[in-house]
C-alpha cells in the first residue's frame, strides 16, 4: 500500500518574531516597548490561493497600560478582544509577507511581565 495525500503540494506558513523587543525607551515617566512580527505564506502551487489568517494582539485591562498598533497590514481588527483577521491571496509560486507592530506603554514605576 502506498501513502497518498489528497493534496500533495504544500503551502508553507511561517511566523517569525523580528525581535523580542524592537525597542524600549523611557519617556515622561513611562516605558514604551515595541514589538514586530512578520508572517510569511509561501505558495508552491501553480494557481493563486486565498486563505484567512488569524492572530491576536495584547489587550490591556489595567489602568495606565496601553497597547497601540503602529503598523498592521490589511487587517480586520476586533480591538476589544485583540483579534486580527487577514484575508489574503497569494499568487502562484510566490511569497506574501504580512507585518505588524505594536507598542505597549506602562508607568516606569510599575513592573510588568509582558508575554
Amino acid at each position: 500500500t502506498r501513502n497518498r495525500t489528497l493534496f500533495p503540494y504544500t503551502t508553507l506558513f511561517r511566523s517569525r518574531k523580528v525581535a523580542d523587543e524592537v525597542s524600549s525607551k523611557k519617556l515622561q515617566g513611562k516605558i514604551i516597548r515595541r514589538y514586530k512580527y512578520i508572517f510569511e505564506v509561501t505558495n508552491n502551487l501553480q494557481c493563486t490561493i486565498a486563505l484567512r489568517l488569524y492572530d491576536r494582539i495584547p489587550v490591556s485591562k489595567v489602568d495606565g497600560v496601553e497597547v497601540m498598533l503602529n503598523r498592521i497590514d490589511d487587517v480586520v481588527l476586533d480591538e476589544a478582544a485583540g483579534k486580527c483577521t487577514w484575508d489574503i491571496k497569494v499568487n502562484p509560486l510566490s511569497v506574501k509577507e504580512i507585518a505588524f507592530e505594536y507598542a505597549i506603554t506602562y508607568p516606569a514605576k510599575e513592573k510588568f511581565v509582558i508575554e
